[in-house]
């Protein structure tokens, strides 16, 4: 619920997307007029079609301009880097998740030493009160790393995701323009050509001309909003993980720092205690 939330949150911040018919659907919709408003939707067919043609754009063209070629570069570089940031974080949690079994297993024996120990009860019962604590500590920030770090890089993920998907589609359109306006060239070259077909062709160049500069200047300034919102969001992310880290290092030494001074007056009663005499015959 909580990236559900935010995803939404995100949307209403947004100029364009919050005035989305669908967006107002969700958010207001019954249930009987949600379910209407889904069959309303592009099928399964078109959905493949458009995806196919929007990938095979994206190899095809000849002429996107340097600025997007930097943009679609910088996007997959990023998407891999979130995917390594994602299993490094994986493993690390698996590796804590293993200290927690660990951790689990030593309290209850070291409480069950404790009671046969008279003379290291309360050594090891501290130990065992200290471990319990480290336990606990290490369980929240295995908790915390799930539902802050990891569901958010999931999410940066997802969104690196969605704009190779805008990318592809903004190709898409370049592509048919790029196509039209070389037929265009090619008619005016051809002499028994009808003037017919070239103000046809005309008016389709100045059409997806249109299309391709708002396609471009709307997807640069999301662009732009998205980079300030990724600065912010990350480094909340990574001072978040280093906090919750020192924090838990924190709860750990404090609970040892607890059980020194008993472990020590334990060792100080042992070495008071006088040895058994041997019975001479």
């Amino acid at each position: 619920m909580a990236a559900l939330q935010n995803f939404l949150q995100r949307i209403a911040n947004h100029p364009v997307l919050s005035f989305n018919k669908h967006y107002y659907t969700f958010l207001t919709a019954k249930q009987w007029e949600f379910q209407s408003a889904k069959k309303e939707g592009t099928g399964i067919i078109t959905r493949l079609t458009d995806s196919f043609h929007s990938r095979s754009a994206a190899l095809l063209i000849k002429n996107r301009t340097p600025e997007f070629n930097d943009i679609t570069n910088y996007i997959y570089a990023f998407g891999e880097k979130l995917y390594t940031i994602e299993q490094t974080s994986q493993r690390i949690v698996k590796e804590e998740c293993d200290l927690l079994t660990e951790l689990n297993d030593w309290g209850p024996i070291f409480t069950l030493w404790s009671n046969s120990e008279e003379n290291l009860n309360g050594a090891l019962s501290a130990m065992a009160k200290s471990v319990e604590k480290c336990y606990a500590g290490l369980q929240e920030l295995v908790d915390a790393t799930d539902v802050n770090f990891g569901n958010r890089v999931k999410e940066y993920i997802l969104y690196a995701e969605a704009i190779k998907g805008v990318l592809r589609k903004r190709d898409a359109i370049q592509m048919e323009y790029d196509m039209i306006l070389e037929e265009l060239n090619r008619k005016k070259e051809e002499k028994e050509q009808a003037n017919e077909d070239v103000l046809k062709l005309s008016r389709q160049v100045e059409v997806l001309n249109d299309k391709a500069t708002c396609a471009n200047a709307d997807l640069k300034a999301d662009l732009e909003r998205w980079h300030k919102d990724k600065r912010v969001d990350f480094h909340e992310l990574f001072v978040g993980m280093a906090d919750r880290q020192i924090t838990y290092c924190q709860k750990c030494l404090e609970a040892w720092e607890e059980a020194i001074p008993t472990i020590q007056k334990s060792d100080l009663d042992s070495a008071e205690i006088p040895p058994p005499h041997s019975s001479t015959n």
